[in-house]
């Protein structure tokens, strides 16, 4: 593995947990666990269940400061938009980019808002 490949944080809640699983089960013959990371990232898995962006500023934030990702892959918000008005959680999901980029000079950040049910 080498050591100048970007490490990758995929953060988030539901989908993290199941495919963290999935890999863990080997669904697939040719997917593993760290996306077999000597061809192009370091990839670390973090499932904070039920969260949304207050708990990821409370509780999960030591995450990126124990790591340092240069990528950092957020899977957030459903659980915000069902009790926020959208333009606040849209926001709270930007002041929460800007302070990967800037505290922890994360160069990639993707948001993922999974589609709500319903």
């Amino acid at each position: 593995m080498s050591p100048d490949l970007p490490w990758v944080m995929v953060w988030g809640h539901c989908l993290v947990r199941r495919l963290h699983a999935n890999l863990e089960q080997g669904f697939h013959p040719q997917a593993c666990s760290d996306f077999a990371p000597d061809c192009t990232a370091h990839v670390r898995l973090f499932n904070c269940g039920g969260c949304n962006v207050p708990k990821l500023w409370s509780y999960d934030l030591h995450v990126v400061s124990r790591s340092f990702p240069d990528i950092v892959i957020i899977e957030i918000a459903t659980n915000d938009l069902s009790t926020e008005n959208p333009s606040l959680v849209a926001f709270s999901i930007e002041v929460l980019v800007r302070f990967l980029h800037d505290r922890f000079s994360v160069k990639v950040i993707c948001v993922f808002i999974n589609k709500l049910r319903g």
